[in-house]
Order: C-alpha cells, then sequence, then structure tokens
C-alpha cells in the first residue's frame, strides 16, 4: 500500500488530505478567528468591499487581505453560508504544504519513502490541523513560503536555468507577506536560509546576486502593493 502511494506521491497527499479533513469540515464550531475572516469576507460580497475591507460594517486593515479574498472566491461557488465553502481554501493550502514538504524533503534527501513520510508528518501534525481553525491566516502565510523555499532551494543549487526559480520565489515570498505580513519570514524563511548557510554555504553568490535584488523587488512589488491597495 505504501508503495502505491509513494509511487504517485503528490496526488496521494492531496487524496489523503481530502479523505482527513473534507468528510467533517463543517462539524467544528467556528472560532473566533475564523469568524473574523468569514464575516469580512461575507461583506466583501454584500457590501462590494473588496479592496477597503470591513468587518460588521466598520474598517478592518489589521490582517492583509489575501486569505479573505480567498474565502470569499470560494463562498461565491458554495455560497456565503457554507461553512465548508469557506473553510476549503485552507484545506487546499493543507494540500499545497503536504505537497512541498514532500519536493523539499525529496530535493535534499533524494528518498521517496522518507520524503513522503516527512509530508504525512506534517499534515496530520495538530498544529498544521489547528491552525486551519484557530489561526486561518497563517496557513495561507505558511503555505505559500513553502512554496517560495523550494524555489529558492532550486535557486541556490543550480548554476544555470535559473531564473524561473527566481521569479516563483519572489511571487509567493511576497504572497506569504499578503497573507500575514512578515511571520512567515521569521517563521520559516529565515531559519532556512541559516540552515542552508551553514549546511551547503552559499556559493557563486555573486553571480546570483541580481537574482536575489530581483527576489526583493518582486517581493515589495506584490507584498507591499498588495497591503497598500
Amino acid at each position: 500500500m505504501l508503495k502505491t502511494l509513494e509511487k504517485y506521491p503528490v496526488i496521494s497527499i492531496c487524496i489523503l488530505v481530502a479523505f482527513m479533513l473534507l468528510p467533517n469540515l463543517e462539524a467544528i464550531p467556528v472560532s473566533i478567528m475564523e469568524a473574523r475572516n468569514f464575516i469580512t469576507a461575507r461583506e466583501m460580497h454584500v457590501d462590494n468591499n473588496w479592496l477597503l475591507t470591513t468587518m460588521n460594517g466598520i474598517a478592518r486593515y489589521q490582517k492583509p487581505p489575501l486569505p479573505t479574498w480567498l474565502a470569499a472566491i470560494s463562498s461565491f461557488i458554495f455560497g456565503i453560508k457554507s461553512v465548508f465553502g469557506l473553510r476549503l481554501p485552507a484545506v487546499i493550502m493543507v494540500m499545497l504544504i503536504g505537497t512541498f514538504v514532500y519536493k523539499l524533503s525529496h530535493t535534499l534527501l533524494k528518498n521517496n519513502q522518507h520524503s513522503f513520510i516527512n509530508a504525512l508528518i506534517t499534515i496530520s501534525s495538530f498544529y498544521i490541523i489547528g491552525i486551519i481553525i484557530e489561526a486561518p491566516w497563517d496557513i495561507f502565510a505558511h503555505g505559500f513560503m513553502l512554496v517560495a523555499i523550494f524555489h529558492l532551494l532550486q535557486l541556490f543549487n543550480k548554476k544555470t536555468n535559473y531564473w524561473k526559480h527566481t521569479i516563483i520565489s519572489g511571487i509567493f515570498i511576497g504572497l506569504s507577506f499578503m497573507c500575514k505580513g512578515p511571520v512567515s519570514m521569521y517563521a520559516l524563511l529565515l531559519p532556512f536560509l541559516i540552515a542552508y548557510g551553514f549546511t551547503f554555504k552559499y556559493t557563486h553568490f555573486k553571480a546570483k546576486a541580481f537574482s536575489y535584488v530581483s527576489i526583493i523587488i518582486l517581493t515589495a512589488i506584490i507584498g507591499l502593493g498588495g497591503l497598500s491597495m
């Protein structure tokens, strides 16, 4: 069974997350943190407050808007009263996290089984499941940041053809910033950069200096530009 799952790791991870979270997605009562996100998403529909977000009619700019936009877009399909629809984007982010934990592990370990087990541990951890409900912004910030970290690793390792990874890294760090500001930068990105530097060292730094500057510029344009809208 495990061998079959390992043969199609990304599909297997997504199916396992779906079986684990989707059947009872509406069963848990809406938490206070979720309610704030869902009310703002509802008012995007009702009052058309997509850029200048509100909660109970009062301006609310304390949180970046991207997770609320995703919840609002999902509710177009399932309805603004559907807890399933409002929570679905967070479940998709768990699938994304599991997928890129696998990819990141496989790049470092070159071992399908070990990488798949790492992904299973991640998607079944209490923290990952808990922040879907208790901190709906965090799951998005960390999911986008994991995508960025995977492509940063490709950028660091490659000597040629690394501009695709440069662009994707900059975009997804910016998207992470649009979910919860710099939280994931401190929680995931900074530890990764420190660990990579100690373990592998940064080689060809000067040759890739323009790529690093480009990532910073892309992050600023997407992250800060999105927050200023």
